[in-house]
């Protein structure tokens, strides 16, 4: 079967998911905003429109707008998927 012009491939091949800490000791991050700060949407509405559209699954569950992700949550949107850790403390540059 011939690809169509314009269609991206996807792996088959699953991908360990890229850790998203959250950010000054927030007990949460919105789900748009997750998607804005690692370059999977533009703007809010562009997020917005990738979860109305079911692109975008939360635990396996499908997403909504007003989701709120709190540390071990996993989100994906095919093929990139992010796990909601925690801040990480210790061994980086600043600290001593």
């Amino acid at each position: 079967m011939a690809k169509r012009p314009g269609k991206a491939t996807r792996s088959t091949t699953p991908k360990e998911p890229t850790a998203f800490p959250l950010r000054g000791g927030a007990p949460y991050i919105e789900l748009q905003q997750l998607l804005k700060a690692v370059g999977a949407a533009d703007t809010g509405g562009g997020a917005k429109v990738a979860i109305q559209e079911g692109e975008v699954r939360v635990n396996g569950a499908r997403a909504k707008p007003s989701d709120r992700l709190e540390e071990g949550q996993t989100v994906r949107l095919p093929p990139i998927r992010f796990d909601v850790a925690p801040k990480p403390r210790g061994g980086g540059p600043d600290e001593k």
